[in-house]
């Protein structure tokens, strides 16, 4: 298992690489716009975690292209993520902007020891689908759909990374924040080729 954990850390780290290079992540949401985002998009995130996939990046609401900073994982290795409801999955907020900086210091989600358990190669097209994404347990949060509640990251005496239990309340008007949404999408659509015409 040692060689495959050591393959599959390198091709997790080429594959977010390469993500990243590539369009990268170009909505970037605060811990209050993410909790009111996951207010609307919660059942959907509790399908995609009940449908098996162990990783799903979430594309950004812009004519740009590129992803949202937040990721949908199913964190089996882990063997429990939730104390509270016992579930394996949850959603991984990234809120340090330096994506590509530090990365042998950052730990990824879902565990390689998850793709290790559903026998994904690293080389495969599964994988790439399915990358896991690298975690800053200084500045990054973990959220729990079934229980509906933010948490950050922590760590163990030896430093190990865990997912914190202690809940982070959040205080935000999930209607408001809606109706705001709503507006900048149809401004976004409203007339893109004149906002197309203005970037020239």
């Amino acid at each position: 298992m040692a060689g495959y954990i050591d393959r599959i850390q390198e091709k997790a780290v080429e594959t977010w690489s390469k993500y990243i290079r590539l369009d990268g992540i170009t909505q970037r949401l605060t811990p209050k716009e993410f909790y009111a985002e996951m207010q609307l998009e919660r059942n959907w995130v509790l399908e995609i975690i009940k449908s098996g996939i162990i990783s799903n990046f979430t594309t950004a609401d812009s004519l740009e292209g590129g992803l949202k900073n937040y990721f949908i994982i199913n964190d089996l290795g882990e063997g429990v993520v939730c104390e509270k409801c016992r579930s394996t999955g949850a959603v991984i907020l990234l809120m340090d902007e330096n994506y590509l900086d530090n990365l042998g210091n950052k730990v990824f989600r879902p565990s390689l020891e998850t793709y290790y358990l559903k026998r994904i190669q690293p080389e495969s097209d599964e994988f790439v689908r399915m990358f896991p994404v690298p975690v800053n347990a200084e500045s990054d949060y973990w959220y729990c759909p079934r229980c509906n509640q933010l948490h950050r990251f922590g760590y163990t005496e030896n430093k190990k990374v865990i997912y914190e239990q202690k809940v982070i309340p959040v205080n935000i008007n999930v209607k408001e924040y809606q109706e705001r949404k709503e507006k900048e999408m149809k401004a976004l659509l409203k007339d893109p080729f004149e906002a197309w015409l203005k970037n020239l």
